[in-house]
Order: C-alpha cells, then structure tokens, then sequence
C-alpha cells in the first residue's frame, strides 16, 4: 500500500478564474524554484507539449496536486480549459492578458484569455494584448524560468538560458468608447461561453453559429468595411487575408489571433444572430457580393457544410436577407416574407393535412384582398393562388409536384408567371401573406374539410324538381335546362370551392361563353332565391353527415401589417353598387371602373345588396305555383269531406269561401279521391262510403279500382265514355280490332287509352306483339272486374249511352280532302300565313320595314328577351323571309322581299274596320284552344 502523497508546506490559493498554469507559477514563485521543479517534487512530469499545463491534464493529477495544496476537490477543474474545447477553440499556446487586470491581481493570469473569442476587459473598457511588446510572441507560450521571475512579466525563452522578462503590466492597450459593439459583443460571448442555466435557449448551438457567421463575415468582409474600425482592425484583417485559402479553411486557426479582428468579427455577428430583423438583414445584405439574377438559398461564401450546421434560427435571418433574389415561388417554400423563414422540412402529414383545408378557389375574401387592381384575370388568379398555398414548406422544387394535389390541370409555367408578374409589379406582400395563410392553416386548421367535400358532395347537387320549388318558392323562374345546371354549379362551388376551369370536373365550364353565361346567372340570383339555394345547400351537408359551416376563410389577422394590393371586403359602398347594378342596370365592369375597385369585389358585394324578385304577371309560373301551393295547403282531404260532403257546399259556394278558382278546386278534389260536380253534394252515384255492391256494407278502403273510376269518370260523359270503350276493347286480340268493332279510328282509340291512364296514374295494359294478344295488367285487371259490377254498368249506361262513333264524327271529318289542281299553291300559302300568324313575328317585320336592325335593337324597341326574339328570327329566316350579313361581330337582319311591306299594309287595311271583332273571335279560340289542350 503506498503512502499517501506529502503535503506542501507553503500554500497559496487560486484566485477566481485563474488557470491553472498561472496558480503553478505563483506556488513555485512561493518556494523560489521553478515551474518544472515544483512540478516533478509533486510526483508529476513537467508536460512537453504547449499548454499541458492548462489542458489534458489526468483527473487524477489534478486530484492529487488540490490534496497536495490542500485545496477541496474538483477546485481545480475550474482552471483547465478541457471543459471548454467542446464549446469553442482554445489557445494551447500563449494567452491574451489586460495589463490592468495583471497589476490588480499581482500578476495572476486568468484561464479566460486564452479563450478565442475573449477580446476584451469589460472591467476596463479595453482590447486584449495579444502579443508582448518586448519579444512580439504570446504571452505563456513555453514556461522556461517561469516561477523565478517577477510577477507580471513575460517568461517566454529568448535563447538559450534567457527569457524575455518584459514587464506586460506597463502595457497600454486599446482602450474602447463605453457604449462600443466590441463591449456589448464580449458580454454575449461570455454568456454563450458559460456552462450553466444562464446560457440562452434556442435552437441549434449559438457558439457553433458565431464560429460559422464570423468565418463567413471574414470572407465577406471588404477592407473598405473595415477601414472606419481603426488601423489595428484594418492592419489584422490584412494579416488574415494575407494567409493562404488553406490556412483559412483551417478551424483551428479561427476565431484569428487578433484580438481587434475577433472583437469586430463578433460585433457583426452578434448583429446577425441577436439584433432585430431589421438589423440582421440590413447586416447580411451588406455583406452580400453584387449578382445578376436569381440568388440560390445559401449565401455565397458559406460552404454547404457549414450552411446545414447553422441552427434554424440562424438560417432563417439569412433567408429573410435572400428575400428580394429568390426566385417568387423559393420565396413563398423557404416563407422568406416572415419571421418563419426556414429551409423546408416537410413533417409527417404537414402538406396533407393542409391540402385538405384548401379549396381549389382561394376565398373570395381573400382573392379580393390579394389580387391587384389590373393586370390579373380573376378565376386563374384564385386557383393559382389556391394552389400556392401548398408551396410553402415544401421540399421538392418542382412547382408542378407541389400544386398537382390541388390543380394538375395548371401548369408550373403557368403558375410561375402570376408569381413573377406579382413580384415584378412591387407585389411582394402577396407572397408574404400566401406563406402566411399557410402558417395560420398549420397552426389553427380549418373547420371545414374541402377534400372530403370533394369526395362526397355530387355533381348534382339539386335535382331538377327541387330548383323548380325552389324557383318558384322564392318567385322566380326555373327557366330551362342551363339555369338548372348553372344553379347545381354555383352550390358545388359555393361547397367545395371547386374551380370548374378543371376539366376533370362533371360541371366544368364548356367554353369562354358558357362562364360568362354562368356569372351572369350568379351575379342577378334574387335574395329570396340565393337564400333558398343556401339553405338547400346546407341541408345537403347535414344528409351527408358532415357538420360544418357551409363557407368559411381565414380571418384578416392572418396578414396583420401587411400592406395587400387589394380592397378589404367590406369597404365598399352597397347603396351605390346597388345603384348602378340593380336600378341602372350597368355592366359589373362598368360599375367596378365607376367605385375604383374589381368586378369579384363588386360581385362579392352582390350577395349583401337584396335584390327583389321579379314582378311576374299573375298567370306567370311562379305565381301560379305559389297560389297553387298555398291552395294544396288549404285544401285537404277533411276540408273536402267536411265543407263538400258534409256541409254540401257546392263548387261556387267553395269558390267564394277559398278563393280558389272551380277548376282547381276539382282537380285537387280528384288528388284525394272526391269527384265534385257543379251540384250540392257528392256526384251522383259515387257517395265515398255508399255500398256500391248491395250488400248493406261499405266499400273496402283498400279497393282502388273504384278510386280509379272515379278519377277516369271524373262526373263527364267523355270519362264514362273511355271506360266503357276500355272493358269493350280489352276483349279483342288487338287495338285495331277493338277500333273496327267500336267504328273509330285506332289513332284515337289509343289516344282516349293513353288519357285513361294519365287519369288513373296507372299502366292499363300491356301492347299486342306478333306472338300474343294485347292483355291488362294487374291495375287494368282491377278495373275490368269493377266495371263489370251492375252498379257501375247501370252509372256507365246511364252517363255515356253512345260508345260508337256515329258517320258524321270528328274522326271523319279529320279524312283528308282534295284541294283541286292549286294544291301546291295552297300549301304554299298555307305556310306562309303560318309563319306570319304570330303577333312577335309580324312585329319584327314591320320594325324591319324601316331598315336593317340588330337583334340588340329589335329587343330595345319590341320589349322581351334576346333569346325570344333570336327563336324568331331563325323561324322568319328558314321561312325566307328575311335574310342577314356580319358586320365585325354584329348581325344585321332585313327583308328578302320588298313586296312583303305591302302585303302587311293590305293586311292592315283590311282588319282595320273588324279589328275589334277579329280580336275577340280570337281570344275565344284561344281559351278553347287552351281548354282542349288541357
């Protein structure tokens, strides 16, 4: 067992800070011998290698030198420098020193100063020396007599058995303006160079990106940069540029050994990692080199190694100092515009998930903030931009791959040039708040899921049934099969956002003329209708089992402070754009020039300003249909049964009581199974619990057959005379057969069949083929064995006598004639008078008489629609009677026959002392006409 080491007789303690080189030499001072010496008498060997006194000592040396001295253990831990080689590059060899600092602590070095990226005294306001001014080499380079000489001079070996011996406490170093960078800078240094909780917290190593944004400020760095931080500075960096590219490159020899090029290579960057943006850009910027076109996203000068080893943070400042050399869409993947510029790194589902929140149209909100005045079409403009919004973040540099989720259909050519056209005309803020609409939809969402909408939602949102009730609930027209697919557009788009330019989609938009005909269905929607549409829309969301908000976009705050090209959404007038569109009836664009803003924000403003319905003519469809409705809603079965069977009231006196005309009054009747006649009570014969089979019993509830009687009979002779005509021809092979029994034509034997079973609601029979008989089926089966009851035989007798066609019937008198040999001629004229028995076409050739006219003009002077008058047009056109030439796009229509303005004079002369007379007779062949038709 050895014995334990001996103990020193004389002892001096370490002072705060001091390393352990120096504590040797003032012990060995204490005993007047030298370094060397003290160190073998203590059982260790003097180090051969610069600074083996400060570093790489064995823990266990250091134990027994602190027991030896009698310090407590681990005291001497704190004056080596192996604690701080992982952190920053320390000087083996020689050290920096204050000449104050050496004369207020006898002479004792602190381990600090040999830290590279200690510069200055924050005590005293001073540069560190770097080198003696005696010898010219770092202090504390080789130890030689150290211990035998003066505290506070130099101890480096001169020759052979000589040392310097300069006294380094006379030296007047540079002295530093109390509010200097370098100060502030040594005060961040110190902290970074810390080991406990007061380093800041952060991403990445701080000291690992000073070490790499000094070395590149190095580079950068002009000697014109330098020239107003002194002579030393200039003088030092000089030295450093002087060395050779591979001693540069070297990151031992960094941070340089001038204090002065240290302390401003930290200022700067100190500025570059811990200023304001504002102050970091500005920095960076400055140190950029000139360049022609786009910059790539590493900084010139900065290897790629070192480019990845700077912490995100660090990166971000440098991106944000890029900004306005990138290219547009680098600009909105690396988010370059805001404080989360960084190198994309696309985390797990990021992208996916956001895509999902994204319509294939940017919001109108948005699109109106976004979009400049001039310059831009709105629907690519939304989609691109749409589109846009999956860039930022994203890895691949391929624009194509980032938009294909949303519009494989845009091109990156395209999208490419909207960005630049927005970069180009000052409209950088537009890409800022594209990266910033990206970063509210990672951090916050969207309630709505756009992708499952897209995948749920059908291309036909509403049947043609419901826009009809729609149309005519809110007391508008449903017109004909446009304005029905239009209307399934405008809830697909107002659902999934879609953009009906993609090809892809069922509803697309077939043409330039099919989009502007489908804005203008959009932008001229009554309240009252859109209204419905939304409501119907949101009814569509709730039978699908999504419970969402039917619209939604981001809310303004996502781009606070920036300064967006376009109008806020609400800063619009609504009284003048209702004003211009709706009572002056401008063109969007005429009135967006007039209010200095874009035709989507006009058109966006139009969904505010209510729009009346159209004032209809009280036979109009919607009126009808809403009387109709109200009526229905009246009208049921225990209102028929308790005001017509029990009460009865007759239909004049129901009339007067509802105000429901007769005829409608017995067609909802015959809905409910009630036929009503013009008489007191029920029809004869058909009391709706009469025992039509005497047996004293009422009638089944589940027997139709006699529901269908009374539909088809509906109290006319005409009814009775159908069902009659049924049970007698269902007995024959055929139709044809049947009519030469019953003596009509089979035409209108198959006709009077085929209003049967319009009446009954119901297929009667089955057609004959070449292989059987005609035949009933189950419901005409029904009706055939009911009318063969003698109640209902003795009811058919008695309202229809005569079944057969007697000689001198219609049918007869339909045989065609001979019109002599002016056959031809006749026809001819025939057709002519035709063409001409229509009051909109004779209008159109008597305003023609006058000259040629446009479609345009004839609708401003004869009223009604261009659709109307162009249907027309083309019959007066195939008829020959007018013809017409293109002129630029405008079509001018005239007469083909002069002769034609004297035949419409004769016509008038002729009709003008019976004008009257012919005016009613025509009214009454047209209310019979339009009985007959019913």
């Amino acid at each position: 067992m050895s014995a334990p080491p001996r103990t020193l007789p004389l002892r001096v303690p370490p002072v705060p800070g001091e390393a352990l080189d120096s504590w040797l030499e003032s012990l060995a001072r204490r005993h007047q011998v030298t370094v060397g010496t003290l160190v073998t008498a203590l059982g260790w060997h003097m180090p051969g290698s610069p600074g083996g006194l400060v570093a790489g000592i064995p823990a266990q040396v250091l134990r027994r030198l602190e027991q030896q001295a009698g310090l407590p253990a681990g005291r001497l831990d704190d004056a080596v420098l192996d604690r701080y080689l992982p952190l920053a590059a320390a000087r083996r060899r020689g050290s920096r020193y204050c000449p104050s600092c050496l004369a207020e602590r006898d002479g004792r070095w602190l381990l600090a100063w040999r830290l590279g990226w200690t510069f200055a005294c924050t005590t005293h306001g001073v540069l560190l020396c770097d080198t003696c001014p005696s010898c010219g080499q770092a202090p504390r380079g080789r130890a030689g007599r150290a211990g035998l000489n003066p505290p506070g001079t130099c101890a480096n070996t001169i020759k052979r058995h000589e040392y310097c011996g300069a006294e380094l406490r006379q030296v007047i170093p540079g002295r530093l303006a109390p509010g200097s960078p370098v100060l502030a800078a040594q005060r961040w240094t110190g902290i970074l160079l810390t080991l406990d909780d007061t380093r800041p917290a952060g991403n990445g190593d701080p000291l690992g990106d000073l070490g790499i944004v000094a070395s590149w400020v190095l580079r950068q760095a002009p000697a014109a940069q330098l020239a107003g931080s002194g002579p030393q500075l200039l003088a030092a960096w000089r030295e450093q540029d002087q060395q050779p590219p591979a001693a540069r490159r070297q990151p031992s020899r960094f941070p340089p050994a001038s204090a002065a090029l240290t302390a401003a290579l930290a200022a700067t960057a100190m500025t570059v990692l811990t200023g304001s943006d504002e102050q970091a850009i500005k920095q960076i910027r400055a140190l950029l080199p000139p360049r022609a076109g786009p910059r790539q996203a590493r900084p010139a000068g900065l290897p790629a190694q070192r480019w990845r080893q700077l912490s995100q943070p660090a990166r971000g400042r440098f991106l944000r100092a890029l900004d306005p050399d990138l290219r547009p869409a680098d600009r909105i993947r690396y988010r370059t515009g805001t404080p989360q510029a960084a190198i994309p790194a696309d985390p797990p589902g990021l992208l996916a998930a956001r895509a999902r929140a994204i319509p294939q149209l940017l919001w109108p909100q948005w699109a109106i903030r976004l979009m400049p005045a001039r310059g831009f079409a709105p629907g690519p403009f939304r989609s691109i931009i749409a589109a846009c919004l999956l860039l930022p973040g994203q890895p691949s540099r391929a624009t194509s791959t980032a938009i294909t989720a949303l519009h494989a259909y845009r091109s990156a050519v395209a999208t490419g040039a909207v960005l630049r056209a927005l970069a180009d005309g000052g409209h950088d803020t537009v890409l800022t708040a594209i990266s910033c609409l990206a970063g509210y939809l990672d951090i916050s969402g969207s309630p709505i899921d756009y992708q499952r909408r897209r995948d749920l939602i059908p291309a036909e949102t509403i049947t043609a049934g419901q826009w009809r009730d729609l149309c005519f609930g809110a007391a508008a027209h449903p017109g004909e099969a446009r304005r029905h697919r239009d209307a399934q557009r405008y809830l697909f788009q107002l659902l999934t956002g879609a953009d009906l330019h993609d090809p892809r989609h069922a509803l697309a938009f077939t043409s330039k003329y099919d989009y502007s005909r489908y804005h203008a269905f959009a932008g001229t929607l009554p309240t009252g209708l859109r209204d419905a549409l939304h409501r119907h829309a949101a009814a569509l969301l709730h039978d699908l089992g999504i419970g969402e908000p039917l619209t939604w976009s981001p809310p303004p705050g996502c781009c606070a402070g920036l300064d967006l090209p376009g109008p806020e959404p609400d800063d619009i007038d609504l009284d003048a754009v209702s004003r211009l569109i709706i009572a002056q009836k401008l063109p969007v664009a005429e009135a967006a020039a007039q209010l200095g803003t874009t035709g989507g924000h006009l058109r966006l403003a139009l969904d505010r300003v209510p729009r009346p319905a159209r004032q209809w003519g009280r036979s109009a469809a919607p009126l009808t249909w809403q009387r109709r409705q109200h009526a229905r809603g009246i009208l049921t079965r225990e209102f028929f049964e308790r005001e017509y069977i029990a009460a009865g009231k007759n239909l004049r006196q129901l009339e007067a009581d509802t105000g429901i005309p007769c005829r409608f009054l017995t067609r909802v009747a015959r809905e409910h199974g009630i036929t009503m006649t013009g008489q007191v009570g029920p029809a004869p014969g058909h009391p709706p619990e009469q025992d039509v089979t005497g047996t004293g019993s009422p009638a089944e509830p589940g027997d139709h057959s006699l529901g269908d009687i009374r539909r088809a009979a509906a109290d006319s002779p005409a009814g009775w005379r159908r069902l009659r005509r049924f049970q007698i021809a269902l007995a024959s092979p055929t139709i044809a057969a049947a009519a030469a029994r019953l003596g009509i034509c089979p035409s209108a034997l198959s006709h009077q069949f085929r209003r049967l079973e319009r009446d009954i609601g119901a297929k009667l029979y089955q057609p004959a083929t070449s292989r059987r008989p005609w035949r009933p089926t189950g419901r005409g089966a029904a009706l055939l064995t009911a009318l063969a009851r003698p109640d209902i035989q003795a009811l058919a007798a008695a309202h229809a006598p005569q079944i057969s066609s007697p000689a001198g019937s219609r049918y007869r008198d339909r045989m065609p004639i001979s019109l002599g040999p002016n056959a031809a001629d006749a026809r001819q004229a025939a057709t002519l008078f035709r063409v001409l028995a229509n009051p909109t076409r004779l209008a159109i050739l008597l305003t023609l008489q006058t000259g040629e006219q446009r479609i345009t003009d004839l609708t401003a002077q004869l009223g009604g629609t261009q659709a109307n008058i162009s249907a027309h047009l083309t019959r007066l056109k195939q008829a020959g009677l007018i013809t017409s030439r293109t002129q630029g796009r405008a079509v001018y229509y005239r007469l083909t026959q002069p002769e034609l303005g004297a035949l419409l004079q004769t016509a008038g002369q002729l009709l003008a002392p019976i004008g009257q007379q012919a005016t009613e007779e025509n009214d009454t062949t047209v209310r019979k006409t339009q009985r007959t038709n019913r």
